[in-house]
C-alpha cells in the first residue's frame, strides 16, 4: 500500500513552495529598495566629501596668500586672497544649501561657520593694522598667532567631518555587503526548494490520478489527460521561475551600482590632495596608500604596501606615542612630526589620524600634508 493524498491535502500542500515564492519575492523587493537608497546615501556622501574638500583647500589658500601678503605687500597676492575669501564663503553657503546632513554633521557646520567669521575678521584686523603700520611688523605677531590657531581648528574640524562621513559611508558599504550576500543565498536555495516541492507535488497529483482511473474505470485518464496536466502544472512552475529570475537579475543590477559607489569612492581617495596612508596600529604595517603619498615620499605603491612606517617616521618613539593617541582618542588632529622620503631627505608633515574600520580589521588612517615649503617661506631671510 503506497503513500496517498487527497485532492485538498495536495493543494494545501501546493501552497507551500507558493508561499516560499512569495516570501523570497519580498525579500528580493525590500532589498532592491534598500539598495537603491543606500546607493543614494553613497553618491550624496561622496559629493558631500568632495564638498569640505574644496572648502578646506580654499580655506587653506585663504590663509597661505594672507601670510604671503605680509612678506611681499604685492597687489596681486592681495587680489589672490579676497577671490579665496570669496570662494570660502561661495562653498559654505553651496554645501548648507545642497546637503541635508544629520545633527553631528549640522553642528560641526555651525561650528565651521563660527571659526570661518573669527579667522576672517583676525585676517581683516591684520591687514588694516598692516597699512598702518607697515614698518612695526613685529606688532602683527598676536593677530598671526591667533590667525594660525583658528586656522589649525578650522582644518581640524573640517577633517573631523570628512573622517566621521568616511566612517559611515564604510560601515553602509559593508552592511550592504552582508545583506546582498544574504539576500543571494536565500533566493538560490529558496527557488531550489521550491522546485523539488513543486516536482513531488506534481508527482503525487500524478500518481493519484492515475490510481483514481484504475479504481473508477469512468473516470480513468487518458494519456492526452495527463500529457495537458503535466504541462499546465509545469508552465506554472516556469512562469513563477521566470519572474523568481527577473528579481535576481534586478538584485544584481542594484549590486553593480553599489560596486560603482565603492569605486567612486575609492577614486576620491586616490585623487586626494595629500598623502593618504593606511597601516595596522600594531605593528604599523601599510595596507594601503593612494598615489599623492607615491608621490610624496617617492616610493612606488607595491613597494610601499607591506612596508612598516618606522621606516619613514625621523622620531621613531614619538611617532609610535602618537599611535597610541590615536587609537586612545579615536583620532589626533593638526600634529606635527618629520618624514623621510625615499631619497633620505627630511620633510616637516602636518598629521591627521584617525581610526577606521578597514576591511574588515582595525587601521588608522593618515592624511599628510608635506608643509616644508610653506614654513620655510615664512622664515624671513637674513638681512630682510
Amino acid at each position: 500500500m503506497g503513500f496517498k493524498l487527497d485532492k485538498s491535502q495536495i493543494i494545501i500542500l501546493f501552497f507551500v513552495p507558493v508561499l516560499i515564492l512569495i516570501s523570497i519575492n519580498v525579500v528580493l523587493y525590500m532589498n532592491s529598495q534598500d539598495t537603491a537608497e543606500d546607493h543614494a546615501k553613497v553618491i550624496t556622501s561622496i559629493k558631500y566629501l568632495e564638498a569640505l574638500e574644496k572648502l578646506r583647500d580654499y580655506v587653506n589658500d585663504a590663509h597661505f596668500n594672507r601670510q604671503l601678503y605680509l612678506l611681499d605687500n604685492e597687489k596681486e597676492t592681495f587680489a589672490q586672497y579676497n577671490k579665496s575669501a570669496s570662494m570660502v564663503d561661495s562653498q559654505y553657503a553651496g554645501i548648507m544649501k545642497q546637503f541635508t546632513v544629520d545633527e553631528t554633521q549640522s553642528q560641526y557646520l555651525d561650528t565651521v561657520s563660527a571659526l570661518i567669521k573669527s579667522k576672517f575678521d583676525v585676517l581683516n584686523r591684520s591687514l588694516e593694522f598692516q597699512k598702518k603700520k607697515r614698518s612695526q611688523t613685529k606688532y602683527l605677531k598676536p593677530l598671526i598667532e591667533e590667525s594660525a590657531s583658528l586656522q589649525k581648528k578650522l582644518t581640524g574640524t573640517i577633517l573631523k567631518m570628512k573622517n566621521d562621513e568616511l566612517a559611515k559611508l564604510s560601515g553602509t558599504q559593508e552592511l550592504e555587503k552582508s545583506k546582498g550576500s544574504f539576500t543571494l543565498i536565500v533566493a538560490a536555495g529558496g527557488s531550489l526548494v521550491s522546485i523539488i516541492l513543486f516536482a513531488i507535488i506534481l508527482f503525487l497529483a500524478v500518481k493519484n490520478g492515475i490510481q483514481a482511473a484504475q479504481k473508477v474505470g469512468t473516470h480513468k485518464l487518458t494519456p492526452d489527460e495527463l500529457e495537458t496536466i503535466v504541462r499546465e502544472r509545469t508552465a506554472e512552475i516556469s512562469k513563477i521561475n521566470t519572474r523568481l529570475y527577473k528579481e535576481i537579475e534586478e538584485h544584481k543590477k542594484a549590486e553593480e551600482a553599489l560596486k560603482q559607489s565603492e569605486r567612486d569612492l575609492y577614486n576620491l581617495f586616490e585623487q586626494a590632495h595629500d598623502a593618504i596612508i593606511i597601516f595596522t596600529p600594531d605593528d604599523q604595517k601599510v595596507l594601503d596608500v593612494n598615489d599623492r603619498a607615491c608621490a610624496i615620499y617617492g616610493i612606488g605603491k607595491k613597494d610601499f604596501i607591506g612596508i612598516s612606517m618606522q621606516v619613514i617616521f625621523k622620531n621613531i618613539p614619538e611617532n609610535v606615542e602618537s599611535v597610541k593617541k590615536t587609537l586612545s582618542k579615536g583620532y589626533y588632529y593638526n600634529f606635527q612630526t618629520v618624514h623621510y622620503r625615499k631619497d633620505s631627505t627630511e620633510m616637516l608633515m602636518e598629521i591627521n589620524a584617525s581610526v577606521i574600520n578597514y576591511k574588515g580589521q582595525t587601521a588608522i588612517l593618515s592624511i599628510n600634508r608635506d608643509i616644508t615649503e610653506r614654513i620655510l617661506a615664512l622664515i624671513p631671510l637674513p638681512g630682510s
